[in-house]
């Protein structure tokens, strides 16, 4: 039963990922003066999506109840798909979803004040070393018997 909680919370984080991505070529478009901050944000969820799809693709395999460690995944991808719905809120508060349909682009601001990006990427960064090593050592499990 652990297995779908995991394989459910690693669909969502890549399917939010890939939405916040959209918004965020849409925001480079058009602010700026966020280009290091959407550069930032957008390399860090290019590494949550990699490492999710890897994930997936681990948990997915037949002789996955050998892969005791990235069982345990789940409180990782909780704690990813928190920030990254926090992050996708922030846009949608901000008046993205109106402001891309309207022709005065001036109209558009990043939503985010100073620190909060390095913030939210730092979190995502830890929970991605912590997947990460947890498929790693499931990895050597595997190949190592």
């Amino acid at each position: 039963m652990a297995e779908l909680g995991v394989a459910a919370s690693v669909i969502a984080v890549i399917q939010l990922t890939s939405q916040i991505v959209l918004l965020l070529g849409q925001y480079g478009n058009r602010v700026k003066s966020a280009r290091d901050d959407i550069s930032r944000l957008h390399n860090q969820l290019h590494s949550v999506a990699e490492i999710s799809k890897a994930a997936q693709q681990l948990l997915e395999e037949q002789n996955n109840e050998r892969l005791k460690t990235s069982h345990k995944l789940h409180v990782h991808f909780r704690d990813i798909q928190a920030r990254l719905q926090e992050l996708e809120r922030e846009f949608n508060r901000s008046g993205t979803q109106t402001a891309i349909g309207r022709i005065r682009y001036h109209a558009v601001t990043w939503p985010f004040k100073a620190g909060k990006i390095e913030k939210l990427t730092g979190d995502l960064e830890r929970c991605t070393q912590a997947i990460s090593t947890a498929l790693q050592i499931d990895q050597a499990y595997v190949f190592g018997n």
